[in-house]
């Protein structure tokens, strides 16, 4: 088996092995140590051969779930804590304004009450005060007539502070959504760089393979044989170091599902279809109030409430108090039939309570709110000035990524052409072998900064979706 083809067997059971399944870390270079150049045995064509990796075991062949974008931003927003959190938060509130509103309904309880206070010629209270005690069981009602509108504003707060979190909900969404779409266009990145770099290590090989050849029939030199096993040599560390990359990338992209212990999460797409999938996802900007402006107005529309409530609190209450039953003095129990009196009856209680003099905290409590709500207007202006900013960053940058994407992936076509023809000179001797290696470098840079410039598409578009959800 020549040098090329032993080598490439190798780094394509890697690849799979990367691609389909999990390659551990520790693993990594141990593996790429085994791929090493040795000097040909008698008989042998070609000046070096190749030994093969060790046999991988069987734990590592265990097959990988990969995920869709659509299925790992679900699986994202399902295990969220943060938008758990803050759904419970929300339900408890919910629930806490439905009671200040059932705090102003009428209220009907009883009580009974049992007094003894005995009375003997040497010991015991007044009888006049005391009446040897007394006893009392009755049914109460109690209805708030006038509260100076505190029991409005409790409630108008509440639903504020229920929308409050609703739009914080949407925003922890957005938020999970581009972060997970970073992650994901980071595995399908690192993985196709994986491909990249096997390809070029493949082509490295393929070059060995010609460089000796020539070289034992006298058309090239030792010094060009040992630049090219130096190239292979460089060539199979930079695999090592994008296998690295890619599975350091599959376990961000599980942490960023909320999945951490599932390391063998991955994602199998082009970087092509992530532009089409992030844009098909993005949710749609609200044209009058973004997020982040309606979070402003809710917070505005709190301050004045305090405000209001601030006022509320110079006003009386009124409540109107009633009861029915019986109630009696021991003494009057205990009398005589002719001498005890009737002890059946009701009461109606008409309660007011206001301040008069409060040295003026009132007032200050005013000016406090009034304050809170002019600060509350200027965050609204730099936040609404933040975001305008950043959206006209990312437009202008996703412009200019989009037009660098088009010379780019031309530079590839040139540079393609410029390799194949530089090999073809070389093989006909009317070229150096540094040639070869310059050309070549050139090919593979421009095809690694396509990967980046897609990448960094997906992530603009990512933060444009999130931008525009704020």
């Amino acid at each position: 088996m020549t040098v090329g083809r032993r080598l490439r067997v190798s780094v394509c059971r890697l690849a799979i092995l990367v691609l389909l399944g999990l390659f551990p870390a520790s693993l990594v270079y141990a593996q790429f140590d085994s791929l090493l150049l040795k000097p040909k045995p008698p008989g042998s064509t070609g000046a070096y051969v190749v030994e093969a990796p060790r046999k991988y075991t069987a734990p590592l062949w265990r097959a990988a779930h990969v995920y869709s974008l659509p299925e790992a931003i679900d699986t994202a927003l399902a295990n969220d804590l943060k938008l758990q959190s803050l759904a419970l938060e929300s339900q408890t509130t919910d629930v806490a304004g439905k009671i200040n509103l059932l705090k102003t309904s009428p209220s009907i309880g009883y009580k009974g009450e049992v007094y003894y206070a005995p009375n003997t010629p040497h010991f015991g209270y007044d009888p006049a005060m005391s009446n040897g005690g007394d006893v009392a069981a009755q049914l109460t009602a109690e209805k708030l007539i006038y509260d100076g509108g505190r029991a409005n504003i409790a409630s108008q707060q509440n639903a504020l502070d229920l929308a409050h979190l609703n739009k914080e909900i949407e925003i922890e969404r957005a938020d999970v959504i581009r972060a997970v779409t970073e992650a994901y266009v980071d595995v399908v990145r690192t993985s196709q760089e994986v491909v990249l770099d096997s390809a070029t290590l493949e082509e490295s090989i393929r070059t060995l393979d010609l460089v000796a050849r020539l070289e034992a029939g006298g058309a090239s030199s030792m010094s060009d044989l040992l630049a090219s096993r130096s190239d292979v040599n460089r060539s199979t560390l930079q695999l090592a170091q994008s296998v690295s990359a890619a599975i350091v990338a599959r376990y961000s992209f599980a942490i960023a599902m909320g999945r951490p212990a599932d390391s063998l999460a991955n994602a199998v797409s082009s970087l092509d279809s992530i532009l089409a999938a992030s844009e098909a996802i993005a949710p749609v900007a609200d044209s009058v109030l973004s997020l982040d402006r309606a979070l402003g107005k809710i917070d505005l529309d709190k301050a004045n409430l305090d405000i209001l409530a601030a006022h509320a609190e110079a006003k009386p209450t009124i409540t109107l108090l009633g009861d029915a039953g019986v109630w009696s003095s021991m003494d009057n129990l205990f009398a005589s039939a002719e001498d005890r009196q009737h002890f059946l009856g009701a009461s109606i209680n008409l309660n007011i309570v206001g301040p008069i003099f409060d040295a003026g905290v009132n007032d200050l409590l005013v000016e406090q709110k009034t304050a809170e709500a002019a600060n509350v207007r200027v965050q609204n202006a730099i936040a609404a000035r933040t975001v305008q900013t950043e959206l006209a960053r990312v437009r202008l940058n996703l412009r200019q990524l989009r037009s660098n994407l088009t010379l780019a992936r031309e530079a590839i076509r040139l540079a393609s052409e410029s390799y194949d023809r530089t090999l073809e000179v070389f093989a006909g001797g009317r070229a150096s072998f540094n040639d070869v290696l310059t050309a070549r470098k050139q090919y593979i840079d421009s095809r690694r900064t396509v990967l980046q410039i897609l990448s960094d598409i997906s992530a603009s578009q990512a933060e444009l979706t999130r931008l525009n959800a704020h």
